[in-house]
């Protein structure tokens, strides 16, 4: 009876053992895990210039240190025509909620204040692997204070 008792024991120790080693090699879950992101559009965008430019606004979140792609694309009807325009950026992530400001100008027609559709995108990629984010929405236009 003592002798199974001490086999059981033994097999037990051994299992712990097998499992503290292979957990040992393997790396913390910080460093084995794929860079969360996601991104926020802030309303409302700012037409400046006589609808040359439209100011945006963009919450986003990664992981510190990142410095994923953050792209953005405004689409409004201006007149009887298409005002389009898009505009990306790579900043420095701080680990927390930050604020990302873009300059989007027009290709067709200028911007004009009303409503346009908005579709923000932030795309990161770290040593294990990258995440990506969309906020799409419409979006006010105001007039920029001068």
């Amino acid at each position: 009876m003592m002798f199974k008792t001490g086999v059981k024991f033994a097999a037990a120790l051994m299992g712990v053992a097998g499992m503290t080693l292979a957990v040992g090699i393997l790396p913390a879950v910080g460093q084995a895990s794929v860079p969360v992101a996601g991104i926020k559009l802030k309303a409302p965008g700012l037409v400046a210039d006589r609808g040359a430019v439209v100011f945006e606004s963009v919450l986003i979140a990664c992981p510190a240190g990142d410095e994923p792609n953050v792209s953005i694309e405004i689409t409004e009807r201006s007149g009887n025509a298409i005002a389009q325009g898009d505009a990306g950026v790579n900043p420095v992530c701080t680990g927390g909620i930050q604020t990302v400001s873009l300059a989007v100008t027009p290709v067709n027609k200028p911007f004009v204040v009303g409503t346009a559709f908005a579709q923000a995108e932030i795309f990161d990629c770290g040593p294990f692997g990258c995440a990506q984010a969309t906020s799409q929405g419409n979006l006010k236009l105001k007039l920029k204070a001068k």
